[in-house]
């Protein structure tokens, strides 16, 4: 059953033109931004060569859970992250983060 709706949900949205992702069900429609973390040190996170700070309220979501704790990161990972901006020059804050699995990641880049 939970497959037919599936597939009917896909039906109706190619017929009214609407791009559904294929991603679990608390995870956005997009990213304010995507990349592959390459460093994680304490209270920062370096995604795509970019050097960010972690915000104290950090949101990490995964396929099978949301706000998860922030220690299911691992270098290699791909993301997609949401962050805000500092207004005194310095890297701003990343604030919510979700995991990507290979998959997820070929149905956002479309």
């Amino acid at each position: 059953m939970k497959r037919l709706v599936q597939v009917l949900a896909l039906n109706v949205s190619l017929v009214l033109g609407v791009y559904a992702v294929a991603g679990p069900s608390h995870y956005p429609e997009s990213f304010q931004r995507m990349g592959i973390v390459d460093d994680i040190r304490q209270g920062a996170i370096v995604i795509n060569d970019q050097f960010y700070y972690i915000s104290n309220a950090l949101k990490v979501h995964t396929a099978k859970k949301a706000d998860k704790n922030r220690k299911v990161l691992r270098k290699g990972q791909t993301i997609g992250y949401s962050f805000q901006a500092s207004g005194t020059g310095r890297r701003g804050n990343v604030t919510e983060i979700w995991i990507l699995s290979s998959d997820m990641v070929k149905e956002y880049r479309k």
